[in-house]
């Protein structure tokens, strides 16, 4: 993972299906750390495409957390 996060500035003024492209079924983390997610779909708000993403907590538990992240909070993870 890299230092510093990427901004995509193509997201935000992308459309909803181009950001839905790009993002639906990737595996992000935050800029600033955390579990892997995975987005599950791309949300229009009067902001732009927001992600919506699940994760569990702790890793390898049972216990689903879902959130709404902007794209410029994520990246993607590294393979």
């Amino acid at each position: 993972m890299s230092a510093v996060c990427a901004i995509h500035s193509d997201s935000r003024s992308g459309t909803l299906s181009s950001v839905a492209e790009r993002y639906k079924g990737r595996t992000v983390r935050l800029c600033s750390g955390g579990p892997l997610m995975t987005v599950n779909q791309v949300v229009p708000t009067a902001y732009g495409p927001q992600l919506s993403c699940a994760w569990f907590d702790p890793p390898g538990s049972t216990k689903l957390v879902r959130a709404v992240f902007s794209t410029e909070a994520v990246q993607f993870a590294s393979a």
